[in-house]
């Protein structure tokens, strides 16, 4: 079953006013990097890839955790302990046989750590619009 997610505004208020990170590239160096911009960290052992709206993809050498610290909690999800994705780019959750995937806009998708599903349902009920009548029994 899948469940498909409305996008948030293209500019949400909050994320605009969030300060620049700056982001280490070992081949380029230090770089800023706006909040707004981050659709996804992956966690790679010491190193985080950062996915980013125009198609880049930044490796760092520093952890997901790092950067988990420096962005705002309200729009950026843990789904376990390798990912963590920015909510407004979120399409779609697919649940296949009690497992549950996280689909972004840019193609990438995510299983989610059962550890966290109630956590991260109760985040993306609170706030985001949903094209089904159904999610609340079906996600229990």
């Amino acid at each position: 079953m899948t469940f498909f997610f409305e996008q948030a505004s293209a500019n949400p208020a909050e994320l605009l006013e969030w300060p620049i990170i700056s982001v280490y590239e070992r081949s380029k160096g230090r770089r800023p990097v706006a909040v707004i911009d981050i659709i996804s960290l992956e966690a790679d052992k010491n190193y985080c890839l950062i996915n980013l709206k125009n198609d880049q993809r930044i490796l760092t050498t520093k952890t997901v955790k790092h950067y988990q610290l420096q962005l705002p909690s309200v729009w950026f999800i843990q789904l376990h302990r390798k990912a963590i994705v920015n909510r407004q780019f979120i399409e779609r959750i697919e649940n296949k046989e009690g497992a549950y995937k996280v689909g972004l806009t840019n193609g990438q998708s995510f299983p989610v750590s059962r550890r966290r599903w109630g956590q991260i349902r109760q985040q993306l009920l609170g706030n985001a619009a949903v094209k089904s009548r159904s999610i609340n029994a079906s996600f229990r």
